[in-house]
């Protein structure tokens, strides 16, 4: 498979501009505080 490293990257960035849109968007709707949407960290259980 051919490996395209700009496609990828342009997908990384759109997929985390999908995450911030849901998680912002989750904020307004709830309203909790977005500081883990400044500092994204997956929750340790």
């Amino acid at each position: 498979m051919n490996y395209n490293p700009a496609l990828k990257a342009r997908y990384e960035v759109l997929r985390a501009r999908g995450i911030v849109l849901v998680r912002l968007n989750a904020m307004l709707r709830t309203g909790e505080p977005w500081l883990d949407l400044v500092l994204p960290q997956p929750k340790r259980v």
